[in-house]
């Protein structure tokens, strides 16, 4: 007989097979084939049983048993995480660049701005009335 466990590591949950099921304090070796062979400390062990019939499941939460094992976790998840923000900061980069609006036709604004400084020179009043005689 085997039983089928939900295994919670720090840096993935894995549904396995397994002929017995562990207790709090125990350990697992678990050949992880994102980090290799590890080994982890079983740290809660928790049981959903329904009334009804219907199939409950087992999970155990799991922590690191060696330094190793802590080091290939860490990494693991530092490299996950490093590669979502990627993925995110591609994916914004491309929505900023497809929502960028066309340029602006400023040659209204340069023309407005040509009158205006027109208009206020033809206004001044000269700085030394004696040169206007």
């Amino acid at each position: 007989m085997s039983y089928e466990i939900n295994l919670h590591f720090p840096h993935v949950d894995w549904t396995v097979q397994m002929p017995a099921v562990p207790r709090k304090g125990d350990r697992v070796e678990f050949a992880d084939p994102d980090i290799g062979d590890t080994s982890w400390d079983v740290t809660e062990v928790t049981y959903t049983a329904y009334t009804d019939g219907t199939e409950g499941s087992i999970n155990l939460a799991l922590d690191p048993a060696d330094e190793a094992t802590k080091k290939r976790s860490d990494e693991f998840e530092a490299n996950r995480l490093d590669a979502l923000r990627s993925a995110r900061v591609n994916e914004l980069r491309k929505s900023i660049r497809n929502n960028r609006p066309e340029p602006l036709d400023d040659a209204p604004l340069r023309d407005a701005r040509a009158r205006q400084e027109a208009a206020m020179r033809a206004n001044q009043e000269p700085t030394d009335r004696a040169t206007e005689q």
